[in-house]
């Protein structure tokens, strides 16, 4: 149960160190899906649809290697 917890917490750091070259480079967070708002002066980004990107490209490298 610890090693998924700390490979889960590895994970969500890399990906958010890799954001914004991944936004630059493929387009990850500005695809159909993904909402920004703006409450309060803060800008607040729901990557709703690049998670699920992501997510299953993650499955199908972990299924087929």
């Amino acid at each position: 149960m610890l090693k998924w917890l700390f490979t889960t917490l590895l994970a969500l750091i890399v990906l958010s160190i890799a954001m914004p070259a991944l936004a630059r480079l493929l387009g990850i967070g500005r695809i159909p899906g993904d909402m920004r708002f703006t409450v309060a002066g803060k800008d607040i980004f729901l990557p709703l649809a690049s998670t699920l990107l992501l997510g299953f490209i993650a499955w199908l490298i972990g299924r087929f290697f």
